[in-house]
């Protein structure tokens, strides 16, 4: 094992140019460097920077988070090969003593797109690869225990080395970019991002796999608000309509890998729980969305429309009793002429003159 890898507080490793101070009987102390966030990122302290350095993560690695101040250690070429950090002056190792699996759990909402990105590079300069992978899945429970696979999109702004594979090779020439994105499936309201080391250059599962830059989240997407249509009153005899929607900036339909969906509910459903379709009786409503995934879009705001139903129009009054209505007509006497009647003969004789 490396004479770095003795340098250790708690379970934060941190390497620095104090080192000869330790062998000197030194003490490290922890790293208190700020670091910028990336708009929407999720993740706490992504490039290792903020706070104590390991601030945010977990591993599953026995030793600990191993973090490196490059800023102190340009210096050493036979760690770093002189290479820069990818973001700010920290950056962390996977296989601290072992291969281990790094993480972190943030809040989501289900169906929403997460976006990923990362700096990647190999220990051991120009001398092999080191490969590591991303994970996600469901947070709360051990390690890397439910979590799958994510295959990234892009490696270095084009296509990834093999093509529908996990692994994430890179060397130490220079710090791979990677992306990728995730889908947050349904019910899931945490989630756990992780990096796992696949295997070193050097044959030594103590040592490689860099790891600088990580965010997660609503990254590179533009914010949108999204504002549900108010459609004219309608009658109370006519069915509820369907609910549109636009945008703030204008979007498209090709724009969502699925659209907002909008819909009219009671004013007092305050969490917009049933949906209301059909016929239904006079008032005022609200109309409401919900949903909407995109890679580029991030719906930010939500603002809501109305609709109104009004009562149907008491029908005419009917005719008959003294209301004023029609009377019924009288037939009209006939004036056809009446039947002529002749007299028949009398039979009996004629009375004596």
């Amino acid at each position: 094992m490396a004479v770095a890898r003795s340098m250790r507080t708690g379970r934060i490793r941190v390497l620095t140019a104090s080192f000869i101070s330790m062998l000197m009987g030194g003490v490290i102390g922890l790293l208190a460097v700020p670091a910028g966030a990336v708009a929407g990122d999720l993740l706490t302290n992504g490039s290792f920077d903020t706070g104590t350095a390991g601030a945010g993560w977990s591993t599953t690695a026995s030793g600990g988070l191993e973090v490196w101040d490059y800023s102190s250690m340009a210096s050493y070429t036979q760690w770093t090969q002189n290479l820069a950090t990818y973001d700010g002056p920290n950056f962390a190792e996977l296989n601290s003593n072992e291969a281990g699996t790094l993480y972190q759990d943030v809040v989501t909402v289900p169906g929403d797109v997460l976006n990923w990105s990362l700096g990647h590079r190999a220990r051991a300069g120009n001398f092999g690869t080191d490969v590591m992978k991303v994970l996600a899945g469901p947070g709360g429970g051990s390690g890397a225990s439910g979590l799958t696979e994510q295959i990234p999109l892009t490696w270095d702004g084009g296509p990834i080395p093999v093509a529908g594979s996990a692994n994430m090779p890179d060397t130490g020439a220079a710090w791979g970019v990677w992306t990728g994105s995730y889908i947050v499936p349904a019910g899931q309201t945490l989630t756990r991002f992780a990096f796992q080391a696949v295997s070193s250059a050097s044959g030594d599962s103590s040592y490689g796999n860099f790891l600088d830059g990580i965010a997660f989240g609503h990254v590179g997407m533009t914010n949108v608000t999204v504002t549900a249509d108010s459609p004219s009153s309608i009658s109370a005899s006519a069915s509820v309509p369907s609910i549109g929607y636009v945008t703030s900036p204008a979007t498209t339909s090709s724009d969502w890998t699925s659209e907002p969906a909008c819909s009219v509910y009671a004013t007092a459903d305050s969490s917009f729980a049933t949906p209301l379709t059909g016929v239904q009786p006079a008032g005022n409503y609200v109309t409401h969305c919900t949903g909407g995934s995109s890679g580029s879009y991030y719906v930010a705001t939500q603002v809501d429309g109305s609709l109104t139903i009004t009562a149907i129009p008491a029908p005419p009054p009917s005719g008959g009793g003294g209301g004023g209505g029609t009377a019924p007509e009288t037939p009209s006497p006939s004036t056809s002429p009446s039947p002529s009647v002749s007299a028949e003969p009398s039979s009996s004789p004629p009375a004596p003159g």
